[in-house]
Formats: C-alpha cells, structure tokens, sequence
C-alpha cells in the first residue's frame, strides 16, 4: 500500500491534468504546510481538503470526474485506515508495445472533436529520456477542422486548443495514463512562427504517433527561430522550478521585491530529483544554443544532450554520478517509487545548477531588461521569423488538403 503522501500528489496530478493547473497552488501549499515526509495520515485539515477536492472536482463531465472521484475515493478510504494496497504494475508500461493503444486514443481524440489529426508526438517525460516505466503518455498534437468550418461565417468560433485525457483504469479499458493536448494547425503555425518552445517540441520530437505534413517546414525553420526567445523561456523554466519547489529566487529583480516584503518561508529540505533534471536539463541546453556549434534544435532527449554537453565541458565527477543515478532509478522504478519522489536536497547539484545559471544570466543580461537592444550577444541571437506569405501558402495546402 503506499502512503497518504504518494496518494495525494497522484491526484494532484490529476486535477492539474484536468483543469491545467488551476486551482492547484493551494493544494501544493498544503502539501509543504501541512503533511509530514513521512507515512503519517493528515488530521482534519486535510480531511476537510479532500472533501473540498472531491466536492468541486464535479465541475467536470464524464470521464474527468471519474477520474477525479476514484482518486478522492481511494484517499479517503486510507484516511479511514482502510487498507487499500495499489497495483502498480496494471499500468505499468514502457514506450514499446503501447503504439495501437495510443494510435486508438489519437483515433477517439478525432471522434470527440471532429477533427483530423494531422501530427501527434510525445512532449513530456518520455521524450526527454526520464519517463517511469509507469509514466503518462504526454501528447501534443496538430489537429485540422472539415473545411466547411473553415469557410464559415463562424469560423471565428472554432476552438484552437482542444484537450483529452485518458486515465488508466478508472475512465477507460487501457491501461495506459494518456493526456493529449492539441492545436489547431492555424493556431500551430502562429505559435512556430513566434519561437513558442512547446510548440517546437511538438514539432521536432523524435517520438512520433503519427506522420506529419511538416517535413519541410522542419527544414526551413531553424534560422527564423528566435534563439533570443526560446533561451529565455528556458531560463523561465529554472526560475519557476527554483521558486516553487525550492522557495528561491533567481531573478535579482524580484529577489528584491521580496525581501521588501520581508516575509520569510522556511525552506523545504525534499524536492523531487525530477525537478533537479529538469533544471539542469534546461541550463545546459541554454549553454549549447549560444554556442552554436550544434545545428538547432539541440537534442531533446537528455542522454543525447548531455554526452554534447560533457564530451566539450568539465563536469564535476559526482554531478556525472548523480545524473547517471538518476536517469538509471527513474528510467527502472514506477514514478511513485520512494527514490523517484521526495528526497533530500543536493548541495553540489544545487551549485552546479545555480552556478552555471547566473553564469548565462550575466551573459546575456537581466531577461526583464529594458537595454536588450544595447546588447551584443542578445542581438545576435535575433532572428527574422518565417515569412507569412509561407506559412499562409502552407496553411491554405493543408485546410483544403492540396499540395503546397
């Protein structure tokens, strides 16, 4: 059986995979708040927060809420003392023989909306090489409307983000934790064209469900992309880890508006390794964009990544140990496994992360700045975008399904 702990950030993940993350701030605070490390049961508090949970989660329909009440369900049987032990190996599954599972899921995506599914890639963990044997399948795709819809007078109507979720066992037959989100290829191109990171992701994964129609636009797009943009979203991604999971901020602007405040939080002692990977991840495909010796985008997943990184930088022998550790636990155990979730902070990892950090935030200035254009470094990383006479040429080529 596993731990009030483990059973709560499971539905957490849930929630956050239904309403997207609204709503969640509270629950994570309570989490640090209130709840020991341990396998302690919460007192009242939380009792009365679960019940809020499972009373607000039936505002979603169908497959959402029954996903969201088996969760409040099975927690509220171990506050109870109802010994309830979890079979993890039911959905336990690596990538390889999960394709028509997930081939179906994209085939009722399809069916929900109405919609073509013109690309479909895996975007989460298991894209960046540390998914769980247990993990959920992130999918982000590119979807198309029937052409009618298109030339309508209503066309301003249509939705340009549609999402589907797929828990294991508790809404569908599969076994299989599935979250799909997808763009309509209008909105799609809007956001290649701006240097949006996660659509790039999208385009570039190299886990693939199914064809794409963007082969060439993968070859045209390296040199439109704005390198200036796509550095800083990596470098938001490492502030906001630091700060939520570590209560420290890395943005000397803000650091100081918070020391104004002068409210003080006692700084947790556990993080996640996962949120260690994910910083570090970020820093050092930051450091390989501004070299610019690799052809771009850098490899996504962090094995490749980080034998580009290593074989032209010293790393510290025990920071080497821990992300072999690392990837070796996480790519073998369930993600619920005790190595996989909350463990005690790493100084050295910390000042290889943080060091390595200020050091590209120096180089390329305060992100926040208002002399960007002053800087030398950052206008080199500018970018033209792809032109709109192109992407309007291909976008008409895919909605009326001819050659572009």
């Amino acid at each position: 059986s596993y731990s009030f702990c483990t059973l709560l950030d499971m539905h957490v993940g849930c929630l956050k995979r239904v309403w997207g993350g609204f709503g969640c701030r509270g629950i994570n605070r309570f989490m640090e708040d209130r709840m020991d490390l341990g396998d302690e049961l919460v007192d009242e508090e939380g009792a009365e927060a679960l019940a809020w949970l499972g009373k607000h989660s039936q505002a979603d329909a169908g497959g959402a809420y029954a996903m969201v009440a088996a969760g409040v369900t099975l927690m509220q049987d171990c506050i109870d003392g109802k010994e309830r032990p979890i079979d993890i190996e039911v959905a336990r599954h690596g990538t390889e023989g999960c394709e028509d599972t997930i081939r179906d899921v994209i085939r009722e995506f399809e069916q929900v909306h109405n919609v073509e599914v013109l690309h479909a890639a895996e975007c989460g963990s298991r894209m960046f090489g540390w998914g769980s044997q247990d993990s959920d399948f992130d999918i982000k795709l590119v979807y198309k409307h029937p052409l009618e819809r298109y030339i309508s007078i209503k066309a301003r109507d249509l939705p340009s983000r549609l999402s589907y979720v797929c828990w294991g066992n508790l809404t569908t037959a599969t076994p299989l934790d599935i979250t799909i989100i997808g763009w309509d290829v209008h909105q799609f191109l809007e956001l290649v064209q701006d240097s949006n990171p996660t659509a790039i992701e999208c385009l570039y994964s190299p886990v693939v469900w199914k064809g794409t129609p963007f082969a060439q636009l993968r070859e045209v797009l390296p040199p439109h992309v704005s390198l200036l943009k796509y550095i800083q979203s990596r470098m938001s991604i490492v502030q906001a880890t630091a700060l939520r999971h570590l209560e420290l901020q890395l943005n000397p602007k803000r650091a100081k508006k918070s020391k104004s405040k002068g409210t003080e939080r006692q700084p947790p002692t556990h993080i996640k390794p996962k949120e260690y990977i994910i910083m570090l991840r970020s820093v050092v495909e930051i450091a390989i964009v501004l070299e610019g010796k690799t052809p771009f985008p850098p490899p996504m997943e962090i094995h490749q990544l980080w034998a580009l990184y290593t074989a032209t930088h010293e790393v510290p022998a025990d920071i080497t140990e821990w992300v072999t550790s690392f990837l070796e636990t996480k790519n073998s155990l369930s993600k619920y496994h005790p190595s996989n979730m909350l463990v005690e902070r790493s100084v050295p990892v910390e000042d290889f992360i943080f060091t390595k950090y200020k050091d590209l935030f120096a180089d390329l200035g305060d992100c926040d700045g208002a002399d960007d254009a002053e800087n030398s470094l950052k206008s080199s990383l500018f970018r033209k975008p792809l032109p709109h006479k192109y992407l309007n040429t291909l976008l008409r080529s895919i909605v009326m399904g001819t050659d572009p």
